[in-house]
């Protein structure tokens, strides 16, 4: 069910063309209603929370393994090409990036704090740093802020990557 709505093409304009969401952004749609709605008929989507924490757990070490020998050897070199100056700029936008939505979500809209750490790092879709948010509160509560905003970081990055390779 995913990977055929993940199929489905958006007409963008004549200069930008058309835009899909693709298999991960398919998926994402599909698994969230179907998480939504619990029950189609037999089939059961509410899962065990021991099992969904295994399954958590087994599938990122998998997506960061997946990235470790797939782009490390680039990331590396990278480094050495680029030196500090990557390295700074980078730690500098997140830095700037997560205390600004940090600062809004409390002062402005006085989010609960697990909430908010959960919607920024769905925000920035760093599933590595919900993993830490989790283990670190030891509360899945941080899933509830990371699922309201994932979505939509996901959808605008990939609208916007592919706008951007258009243009």
């Amino acid at each position: 069910m995913g990977v055929i709505i993940g199929e489905i093409k958006f007409y963008l304009g004549s200069s930008l063309g058309n835009f899909s969401l693709g298999s991960t952004g398919g998926v994402l749609i599909s698994a969230l209603v179907l998480g939504d709605r619990n029950r189609i008929g037999f089939l059961n989507f509410n899962i065990n929370k021991s099992q969904l924490a295994v399954t958590r757990d087994i599938s990122l070490n998998i997506f960061l393994t997946t990235i470790g020998l797939n782009y490390g050897y680039s990331a590396l070199n990278l480094i050495k090409s680029t030196g500090a100056q990557l390295i700074v700029v980078g730690t500098t936008t997140a830095i700037v990036s997560i205390l600004a939505g940090y600062i809004v979500g409390k002062k402005v809209l006085r989010l609960n704090t697990i909430y908010l750490l959960g919607g920024i790092c769905g925000g920035m879709t760093s599933t590595p740093g919900l993993a830490a948010s989790i283990e670190s509160l030891n509360s899945d509560d941080v899933t509830v802020g990371y699922g309201a905003t994932y979505p939509f970081a996901l959808f605008f990055m990939m609208l916007f990557t592919s706008i951007l390779f258009k243009i």
